[in-house]
């Protein structure tokens, strides 16, 4: 089991150097699965009083970006960062992975949904 784990964590990490030797490039290489923007709003208490008691209730307002990964890419299993892109990669049941590239991730709120694909086929190119 060790020896899986260290070659996953090899195998990222050539990937990330990889993608940082890229740099501005990675734009051209990958599709943006931004949907819409929401608006979420809820109310949290954020401090608590001396005797540990929650405060009242704050109202908090998020604008997160929603973006959609096609669910046959499996699981997120770890994140990357090359310059201003963070790569989100996942591992599907068969042990593939695929990444996906967010521009400025570490700097945005972001919502991020596995959507159902079907029909998908995978052909190798020449």
């Amino acid at each position: 089991m060790a020896r899986y784990v260290f070659v996953l964590v090899l195998g990222l990490t050539v990937g990330a150097v990889g993608f940082a030797a890229l740099g501005e490039d990675l734009d051209v290489y990958f599709r943006d699965f931004h949907t819409h923007d929401i608006v979420e709003q809820y109310e949290m208490s954020t401090e608590v009083d001396i005797g540990g008691v929650p405060r009242a209730p704050t109202k908090v307002v998020e604008e997160r970006q929603h973006y959609v990964v096609p669910r046959h890419y499996g699981d997120l299993v770890t994140l990357t960062q090359s310059g201003d892109k963070t790569i989100f990669w996942y591992q599907n049941k068969d042990g593939i992975f695929r990444n996906v590239v967010f521009d400025r991730a570490d700097s945005r709120l972001l919502e991020i949904e596995q959507a159902p694909t079907f029909k998908v086929r995978t052909e190798v190119a020449h």
